[in-house]
């Protein structure tokens, strides 16, 4: 459901439905920063959440916050 609702916004942001050739959609941006910052460590679901939020496009944030507080909420 992230992934769609990230791939959409970042869509609609860019005023197309197709994705560009050769540019990594914004989920699989945030799961190479995951993997990056956490490789070999615990991470919780906060942190989780906070880097997916760094790839958060302004259609998708509530009350122009860049934050997943509401999709949590929400689930």
């Amino acid at each position: 459901m992230l992934r769609t609702m990230l791939k959409d916004g970042a869509a609609q942001e860019a005023g197309r439905r197709v994705r560009t050739a050769g540019v990594d959609e914004p989920f699989v941006r945030a799961l190479r920063r995951v993997r990056q910052r956490y490789e070999g460590k615990a991470i919780s679901t906060r942190e989780l959440l906070d880097v997916f939020a760094e790839e958060l496009p302004p259609a998708l944030r509530y009350e122009d916050k860049k934050s997943l507080d509401w999709f949590w909420r929400a689930g």
